[in-house]
């Protein structure tokens, strides 16, 4: 079914995803501060690869 907007012809699926907007946005907030803060905070392993 196309999106026809605000008016006339929502279904029952696109007001679900509409009464669920600020928890996802929080959701979507909460992992972006994950990925920042292991891009920031990570500790790169430097391998030691000489023979023994």
């Amino acid at each position: 079914m196309p999106y026809v907007g605000y008016g006339l012809g929502r279904d029952r699926e696109e007001l679900d995803d509409l009464r669920d907007w600020d928890e996802r946005v929080r959701m979507m907030q909460y992992w972006s501060d994950q990925l920042d803060e292991m891009r920031d905070g990570a500790r790169v392993l430097k391998p030691n690869f000489r023979r023994a």
